[in-house]
């Protein structure tokens, strides 16, 4: 009997350790004050509360929840975190003023699945919300679920809340500061809440800008902007802060906080920008107003200054689509030594790249970044082995090449080997493309710098193989060909012998393949030479001269100071 009683005593208080929490109903919530370490548990809880599809996704919600209450003492913003003292994968959820319990969709005041990954481990949950005095405001605790289907996650630990120090002025949406074109403008996103949309560049609908384990511009805070022009704007905090920042613009008649699909232009990691700081191009409506967001990467913040200049994008290289790949072609190996200027020329400054970006095969980071790059087409002329011979002209630029099948479809790297590489800072590199098939067939060459971590810059290249098109092609007539004064700061003169009497034209290109000087086609009797042309008005950079009878080319390097 006493045996009995025994077991039955066990059953007794096995039962109560395993009760529903006192607070499994929203309608038995526990009071708590800010500061107090609450313990809490969700084993053997319900869930009573609603789905909430535009946090968590169509079949997640916070099942197993647990309901607390909490009166704001006074105007302020409010941290809620279980981050690092909790034995499972929670969710959490905020109401202010709710008038049904458990509360409505339409109630929600916040909510948060997983804090910063470096605060928060074992999926810990943590959010920040503004708060007004005397407000009451209802907090669920609950688990993960991916679907219906599955069972969700449970566990206990602690929480707090705590208030934190005042942010900016323009922390939210809601009080934007009006702000005008201008140089050097100072802030400060310390102590500032994240209120703006998620761009995930996985999301075809709105994505494209951020990734790196974090969607968001964190801490941001916001501007808005009326030009009285049309035109372009440069946004940018390229050098001029000590944090790692994104930036966003969304369009006119945008909410406050703005829909994800209000987005105009994003950027995380500027092209030349140091430290992972940023730069975007806008094209504004005169008397529109636009609203401008200044945030950080995985929870960055600081302080600098930044610039809203009235400035015209720089016209991106004329391959930077792949539907308008420049033609190159395979030369001799005679021909292409030395290895000087190569054959080929081009540059990723002022690059873009396609809606839908590949990353290349050979890159070690696909989390995200920026990228520039440029095309080139050739046809491998049956060869079965192509050397690519590739050099920078800038010490500090890094670029990624491979090979395409076609736009939108990489060549397979294991029917072909060699076809991704990547040179180290300003260094030559080589690489050969092996086990190509004994036909003509069409190639394209993709040049790629990525902006987040490397230099955009100026490049030559050759395609080599057994079976070539000399790069004199019929040119024969052309015996010397030089530039001179070169470098040159004013008047180029292009000098030139033939060995029997040609019709040619005469070509100036820069580096992105725009035309600068064109003298057309006209019959030149064998012997010398020479055009002159103005060059005193073109910014500095590299140019190329070329003499051509249509078929065939001669082709130079000049450096403009």
């Amino acid at each position: 009997m006493k045996k009995c009683l025994l077991f039955l005593c066990g059953l007794f208080v096995y039962a109560a350790a395993m009760a529903q929490p006192a607070n499994d109903n929203c309608a038995d919530a526990i009071s708590f004050t800010t500061d107090e370490v609450v313990s809490f548990s969700t084993l053997m809880s319900t869930t009573d509360g609603v789905k909430h599809l535009d946090c968590f996704g169509e079949n997640d919600s916070i099942p197993n929840d647990i309901w607390y209450t909490w009166v704001a003492p006074s105007d302020g913003t409010y941290n809620w975190t279980n981050c690092g003292n909790t034995d499972y994968d929670s969710r959490i959820a905020v109401y202010a003023d709710a008038v049904n319990c458990p509360p409505t969709d339409a109630e929600l005041f916040d909510c948060n699945d997983d804090g910063l990954a470096a605060n928060c481990p074992v999926a810990g949950s943590s959010l920040s919300f503004a708060a007004t005095a005397g407000v009451t405001y209802t907090f669920r605790v609950g688990g993960f679920s991916n679907n219906p289907d599955s069972l969700s996650t449970m566990g206990g630990g602690t929480f707090v809340l705590t208030e934190l120090p005042p942010g900016p002025p323009n922390d939210f949406c809601a009080n934007a500061i009006e702000v005008s074109l201008g140089m050097d403008q100072a802030f400060s996103t310390v102590n500032a809440l994240t209120d703006g949309p998620d761009h995930d560049p996985a999301d075809p609908n709105f994505g494209g800008c951020w990734g790196f384990g974090s969607i968001t511009a964190d801490a941001d805070i916001w501007y808005t902007f009326t030009p009285d022009f049309s035109g372009d704007v440069l946004f940018s905090t390229c050098d001029m802060i000590n944090f790692d920042s994104r930036l966003a613009v969304y369009m006119p008649g945008s909410s406050c906080p703005p829909a994800p699909d209000d987005l105009m232009m994003c950027n995380d990691d500027g092209a030349g920008c140091s430290d992972y700081t940023s730069a975007l191009f806008f094209e504004v409506i005169e008397g529109e107003t636009y609203l401008l967001r200044i945030g950080g990467w995985n929870g960055n913040n600081g302080s600098g200054t930044f610039n809203l200049e009235n400035l015209v994008p720089p016209e991106p290289p004329v391959n930077d689509n792949c539907a308008d790949a420049t033609e190159a072609f395979v030369i001799s190996a005679v021909e292409a030594e030395p290895f000087e200027f190569g054959v080929f020329a081009g540059t990723t400054i002022a690059g873009t790249d396609e809606a839908d970006f590949i990353f290349p095969p050979c890159i070690g980071n696909t989390n995200g970044g920026e990228f520039a790059d440029v095309w080139y087409k050739f046809n491998s002329l049956s060869n079965t082995q192509l050397e690519i011979r590739f050099l920078p002209v800038d010490p500090e630029s890094v670029f990624l090449i491979d090979i395409y099948d076609e736009c939108g479809i990489q060549t397979d790297a294991t029917m072909i080997q060699g076809t991704c590489f990547q040179n180290e800072a300003g260094i030559a590199v080589r690489d050969t493309l092996i086990g190509l098939p004994a036909s003509d067939e069409e190639y394209y060459m993709r040049v790629t710098t990525r902006l987040t971590s490397e230099t955009p810059g100026e490049f030559f290249f050759q395609i080599i193989g057994e079976n070539f098109i000399s790069s004199t092609g019929n040119l024969v007539a052309v015996e010397q060909m030089s530039v001179s004064p070169n470098p040159v700061s004013d008047m180029a003169n292009v000098d030139f012998s033939l060995t029997e009497g040609k019709q040619l034209a005469v070509t100036m290109t820069n580096s992105i393949g725009e035309r600068v000087f064109f003298q057309a086609a006209q019959n030149f009797q064998s012997g010398q030479h020479r055009t002159e042309i103005d060059m005193a008005n073109m910014p500095a950079g590299i140019y190329f001269v070329s003499i051509n009878d249509g078929k065939a080319s001669k082709v130079e390097k000049v450096v403009k100071l």
